[in-house]
């Protein structure tokens, strides 16, 4: 996991006012997902450019909300199945 994941996962988790409007994870995910919009503008114009840069058929619209339900999924799952028994911290079933 990169520098920048960890730290914004921290910064997500750090509170519950961290994720309210205003808060640090709140804020740094908003710049994440305008960061996310700006390189899909830029290769969807690189495919208007060049056809061949990006093949927009097979691979549909980059970055996109399925992209980033499966990254915000695989974050929740490498924290509950990796990152917390490492701690030594096991959910139980319930939870």
């Amino acid at each position: 996991m990169t520098k920048e994941r960890s730290r914004h996962i921290l910064q997500c988790t750090m509170s519950l006012d961290s994720i309210k409007i205003g808060g640090a994870g709140h804020k740094v995910s908003v710049k994440v997902r305008l960061l996310h919009a700006a390189v899909r503008k830029r290769i969807l114009k690189l495919h208007a450019e060049n056809p061949g840069y990006y093949d927009l058929q097979r691979d549909g619209i980059p970055i996109n909300d399925l992209d980033s339900i499966v990254t915000i999924l695989s974050f929740s799952a490498s924290l509950i199945w990796v990152s917390l028994p490492r701690q030594g911290l096991f959910l139980r079933h319930q939870e």
